[in-house]
């Protein structure tokens, strides 16, 4: 590495080194008629003239990126064949030299942390851009303790200068999501990263570890350890649907994981309706998370015994009562599953998937999943009050024969 100190790059002098950031040098600069202060990136790289226009094209399209919550891009140029970007100077550090790997980050702070990366990512992501090296390192602090996103699309621009160096080092592959390490960044690539950050922070180490090639085979293969020993069960459903091998299994979109790691940090407790009258009337019933269904119509005078007529197909069917005993799930070798209202005998929920066959069926003790197996060795995660398939467990090498909750 060169000390470019002194060194003047279009209108900037640069005053002092901070750090090398893999593909770049990063030094704070000045203006030489301003005297203002910035950060500028050095690019390693020398640009033949057929990639001049490309690099140009890329720093154009990140300059436009103005948002609270990503670093300011002020100028961009190419002194001599080595390409740099000015940017506002973030004074306060990095998020990784506020929380050192093997230092968990308290779940309030990540849920804060994670909202206003997501806005910024959300934001580009409309832009059609994606950033493609979500990591700590890139995640700064202003002096308004605000977190801005840098490195926006850099290492796109960096790629476009088609350095064999600079391909290895684009992404750093600890937080790098499957399709991306074979090639195929998606907007879904960079919700797969804030996993593996969210991830970190809360547990205090990377779910993967090794050799470079154990890593990416990992990404590719592996399910990352529990969370449960540290988080909410509702948390880690947040985190490892965003880290899930299918970019189409993960969220919609990447506020849509901030929304749901946020609602999973803070869940909602209400009281259950008083005990019914009988010798156990006085008894108090303690405060539970409950779910809350579609209120149910005027209940109707049945006969015991009768049966609803409302599934095509119960041959084989497995039957699974809430734990209220208040609604049914059925499944059969058809491929749906279908929840009713027990005393009234109406659906209030259906779910297909066609290329599926449910099997077994577990409700969760408070009742708000509903597990179910399918003829794939996966588990599907239901919510019963609208049939939306919230998580797939797969990693299961033999067929699911039984299914329980803790």
């Amino acid at each position: 590495m060169a000390n470019r100190v002194g060194q003047q790059f279009g209108s900037y002098r640069l005053l002092r080194f901070l750090g090398d950031g893999g593909f770049a040098e990063v030094y704070l600069r000045e203006h030489i008629h301003l005297g203002t202060p910035a950060a500028i990136k050095v690019l390693h790289a020398r640009l033949s003239s057929q990639d001049e226009q490309k690099f140009l094209d890329e720093a154009r399209t990140i300059a436009r990126l103005i948002h609270p919550h990503i670093v300011r891009f002020l100028d961009f140029g190419i002194e001599g064949q080595t390409p740099f970007l000015i940017m506002d100077y973030a004074s306060h550090g990095t998020l990784l030299d506020r929380h050192p790997l093997g230092t968990p980050v308290q779940l309030n702070l990540v849920v804060a942390y994670v909202r206003q990366v997501a806005d910024a990512l959300h934001y580009a992501h409309n832009k059609k851009i994606i950033h493609r090296d979500i990591k700590p390192e890139n995640l700064f602090i202003n002096a308004h303790n605000t977190i801005l996103l840098a490195d926006f699309g850099i290492a796109a621009a960096a790629h476009s200068t088609k350095s064999q160096v600079l391909q290895d080092k684009i992404g750093t592959i600890s937080y790098m999501a499957p399709e991306q390490i074979q090639g195929y960044p998606l907007p879904a690539s960079d919700q797969y990263s804030l996993g593996i950050v969210t991830y970190t922070w809360l547990m205090g180490a990377l779910p993967f570890h090794g050799a470079l090639h154990e890593i990416v085979a990992k990404h590719l293969h592996a399910s990352p350890p529990p969370m449960r020993q540290r988080v909410p069960p509702l948390v880690e459903l947040a985190v490892f649907k965003a880290l899930q091998k299918d970019p189409k299994q993960r969220f919609g979109n990447i506020k849509a994981f901030a929304s749901a790691l946020e609602q999973a940090s803070t869940p909602t407790v209400v009281a259950p309706p008083p005990p019914p009258a009988g010798p156990d009337a006085g008894t108090s019933v303690p405060p539970t998370t409950r779910i809350n269904y579609p209120p149910s119509p005027p209940v109707p005078t049945r006969r015991a015994g009768r049966w609803w007529r409302r599934h095509n197909d119960l041959q084989d069917a497995t039957v699974a009562w809430s734990p209220d005993g208040q609604y049914i799930a059925v499944s059969s070798s058809g491929p749906g599953i279908k929840i009713w209202k027990t005393v009234i005998g109406d659906a209030i929920a259906a779910y297909n998937n066609p290329d599926r066959q449910f099997q077994q069926l577990a409700w969760s003790p408070d009742g708000q999943w509903l597990a179910a197996t399918t003829n794939h060795n996966t588990i599907e995660l239901l919510i019963p009050s609208t049939g939306k398939n919230e998580f797939t467990y797969g990693g299961h090498f033999d067929f699911v024969r039984k299914i329980a909750w803790a």
